[in-house]
């Protein structure tokens, strides 16, 4: 029960994210594929991340058909901090973003992973 409490106070607060940049770690299926579309009808502006780019279709499809300039995708390595930094870096200088956080569960697929 305390389970099911906790979740409906997560998605409430996933409601209230309005209008604001928000960075989706693994957002090219899954979960992560829904917090972008969930985000992205909220009026959110999104960058999605995904190991690669070229196999993200549904991401790809989603951009496509998304308001100009909301959804971005970006490569990230998750397994490696050095990519991790590297990539905020670069977030930071091409959309003035100061603040990255980068939350992640899970792993590579053979690994633990979904």
């Amino acid at each position: 029960m305390a389970q099911l409490a906790a979740a409906g106070a997560n998605a409430a607060a996933l409601n209230r994210i309005c209008g604001k940049n928000v960075v989706v770690v693994g957002g090219s299926r899954g979960i992560g594929l829904g917090l972008v579309h969930s985000f992205l009808e909220r009026g959110n502006t999104v960058v999605a991340t995904t190991r690669k780019a070229a196999a993200a279709g549904k991401l790809q499809e989603l951009q496509a058909s998304a308001p100009a300039d909301r959804l971005a995708i970006s490569e990230l390595d998750v397994s490696c901090s050095t990519n991790v930094a590297n990539w905020a870096q670069r977030l930071s200088d091409s959309t003035g973003l100061r603040h990255v956080d980068v939350g992640h569960q899970g792993g590579p697929e053979g690994r633990g992973g979904p």
